[in-house]
């Protein structure tokens, strides 16, 4: 999306949200079209459109968006949750409170799995964390024990090497001893 379009959809939303609902119906025609030049998702739009016709009491306009935009829903869980809940409210203003309760049902649902994946994705990560930890727990007496051979290794060769050393001296010193 452009600029422009975002810019465009910014007033939109002021408007909206500081209940200007007229002037923020005035941005629609240029929004739709911007989205759609840009291969943008309209069905945010066509939520809001619907939330807005609620507030201004026109139900089958409201219903009109709402049906708009769910033919364009994808899997998205977000915009499903969001069509779910502003369509609530349409039929909690229009009287209809089982519609309402049902859609509010749909909203839990969707949450529902969405909180059942992200636990299980904790679930998950957790275990993983704990698997790592449980086998840096063993590695960590072995890699002590190699430390401790590597160790022991440099100083014998250290020794080795310093005794060589006071040998070659001690040759060299005894040497020039005797041609003396």
């Amino acid at each position: 999306i452009d600029g422009i379009t975002k810019v465009k959809h910014a007033y939109f939303t002021y408007y909206r949200l500081t209940e200007n609902l007229d002037k923020s119906l005035q941005y629609v025609p240029e929004l739709i079209l911007l989205y759609t030049e840009n291969k943008g998702d309209v069905s945010h739009l066509f939520v809001e459109l619907g939330e807005i016709y609620t507030k201004l009491k026109d139900y089958n306009k409201a219903e009109e968006y709402f049906a708009k935009a769910e033919k364009i829903i994808d899997e998205k869980q977000l915009s499903k949750l969001l069509l779910n809940r502003k369509r609530a409210f349409l039929e909690e203003e229009k009287g209809n409170f089982a519609k309402a309760l049902e859609l509010k049902g749909k909203e839990l649902e969707i949450r529902k799995d969405e909180i059942d994946s992200s636990f299980t994705n904790n679930l998950a990560n957790y275990e993983l964390q704990y698997q790592t930890s449980k086998k840096e727990t063993k590695i960590k007496p072995q890699q002590i024990e190699l430390k401790k051979e590597k160790t022991n290794t440099n100083i014998a060769i250290f020794g080795i090497g310093f005794i060589l050393l006071l040998s070659g001296c001690g040759f060299l010193f005894f040497r020039n001893r005797q041609k003396q």
